[in-house]
């Protein structure tokens, strides 16, 4: 009886175990189920993002940068206390500046979602990613490519808005510079000069964003095919009438070789075909992406226009500025009026900035800013005559990314140099405040004066520097042109 128990408790048991096994094994399959469904949701969210959503931002971002949100003049955004300098000190709200705050909320919601359809596409792409094998890895290639490329633009796009977010802290400093020392000048410079370099900032910004969505859809529809199917077996990608084919001329080859001892090299079966994914048909039937197509065909054109036309008389126009008197500023010139009276210091009048270099400044940073608008119209152009990835043939392309390498470090370049104004100014705002505090201490006034040269020196290296960088910029496309435009020599990969 006992035995019989035991055997009763034991099947029990058993019959537990299987029914506790089966309940897990269907919760995991529906986890599982679960998870495939929510990748299925988003590869087709991304394809959808793709096709639809990224050439309307394309040409929403496009239409932005017209408005006049984006035009604002460096008078309109000076600090008002600039003009009314009594009323620092008092207990009145210094406000911010209203053009620059209404620019930032025009630019920082597209930043952020260019960031979040940047994940959403790496994220696509990742969950395509096959298996690991040893070899037929080309396909992957082509993906790990295009993670890294998107990745940076969401990386790049992340470091634009840490610094519009910094703006308001570093503009608030100097504000309370302003208000401490209302007869330095060079404050109040210094807030305009930031304001100015926030604008153009935010214009730069944007520029970037409508960039970075063309280059990126244009990456990822010209390769597609290899995204999507990294692996695609040469089987797969014919028909059956190509099969067909194939297989017979295997079999004619066995035949003949086996009865007649000979090879027929000579046989050739010229069969052609068009393999296309479905989606890649369906992106080029939307409306959107042919006015984006439009769009990047009218800035194509007029890049190359600023090419042929723009850049020689840019380069004739800054080599006669450079001839100009206010890039031959004797060093005796250049010392600030404190430095030759300094008996009149600590008393109640404006302690102005030196005015000599801030006309050399006014000459410089439209030059600046226009070298860098050209410089990011260009890596555009090249950017989209990129074809599709391919695993050899590779000399044009190489030619397109060194191209854009090297101007893109003129931008970097040309972009730092236009820091260099806003931290000149706040500089030597600092150094008029500790002659202030010490005029008896000649160093701080020597200081100034050394400054003064020093900024002057960097402002005529700058103008240098930019003609210099459209002659080069102009030569190495011009050589280049023929590679750069036409990277491949049977160069069909436009797709849309």
């Amino acid at each position: 009886m006992c035995i019989l128990d035991l055997l009763v408790h034991i099947q029990w048991f058993l019959l537990h175990i299987n029914l506790c096994s089966a309940v897990i094994i269907n919760m995991v399959k529906h986890q599982l189920n679960r998870a495939k469904e929510l990748h299925e949701t988003l590869q087709a969210d991304a394809e959808n993002l793709l096709v639809q959503k990224f050439p309307e931002r394309i040409l929403h971002l496009n239409e932005l940068l017209k408005m006049p949100e984006f035009e604002v003049a460096s008078n309109v955004m000076k600090l008002e206390c600039n003009k009314n300098s009594d009323t620092i000190s008092g207990q009145t709200l210094i406000p911010s500046n209203k053009k620059i705050v209404e620019v930032m909320e025009i630019v920082k919601p597209n930043l952020k979602q260019l960031i979040e359809d940047a994940k959403a596409l790496v994220m696509w792409v990742s969950l395509l990613i096959p298996k690991i094998e040893d070899g037929n890895n080309f396909g992957v290639s082509v993906q790990e490519e295009t993670i890294a490329a998107i990745s940076d633009v969401e990386i790049t796009t992340g470091k634009s808005l840490m610094q519009i977010s910094l703006y308001n802290l570093f503009r608030a400093q100097l504000i309370s510079k302003v208000c401490k020392y209302p007869l330095i000048e060079d404050y109040q410079y210094a807030v305009a000069e930031l304001d100015e370099r926030q604008c153009f900032f935010l214009s730069l910004a944007m520029h970037d964003a409508r960039n970075s969505y063309s280059t990126m859809h244009e990456l990822v529809i010209k390769n597609f095919d290899k995204i999507k199917k990294p692996r695609l077996t040469f089987k797969m990608c014919m028909d059956t009438d190509l099969q067909a084919a194939l297989h017979f001329r295997y079999l004619i080859k066995i035949y003949v070789f086996k009865y007649y001892n000979i090879q027929i090299d000579s046989i050739r079966i010229h069969t052609t075909f068009n393999y296309q994914i479905v989606h890649s048909q369906k992106m080029a039937q939307t409306e959107a992406v042919k006015q984006a197509k439009e769009l990047h065909e009218t800035l194509q054109a007029d890049t190359e226009n600023r090419l042929v036309q723009k850049f020689p008389e840019r380069i004739i126009h800054l080599n006669e500025l450079l001839k100009m008197p206010e890039f031959k500023i004797a060093s005796n010139d250049m010392n600030c009026e404190i430095i030759k009276n300094s008996d009149t210091i600590s008393g109640q009048t404006l302690i102005p900035s030196n005015k000599k270099i801030v006309e050399v400044i006014e000459i410089v940073k439209p030059n600046l800013a226009q070298l860098a608008e050209d410089a990011k119209a260009l890596v555009m152009w090249v950017s989209l005559l990129i074809p599709k990835i391919e695993d050899g043939n590779n000399f044009g392309v190489s030619v397109q990314e060194e191209t854009i390498a090297a101007i893109n470090e003129v931008e970097i370049k040309t972009t730092k140099s236009l820091l260099e104004i806003t931290l000149y100014y706040s500089a030597r705002a600092s150094l008029i405040s500790k002659v202030c505090k010490y005029p008896f201490i000649e160093d701080y006034q020597y200081a100034v004066a050394e400054l003064d040269e020093k900024q002057y020196f960097i402002m005529s290296l700058a103008m240098h520097e930019a003609r210099n960088s459209y002659s080069t910029m102009h030569e190495l496309v011009i050589k280049n042109f023929d590679k750069i435009k036409k990277p491949r020599s049977s160069n069909n990969d436009c797709l849309y």
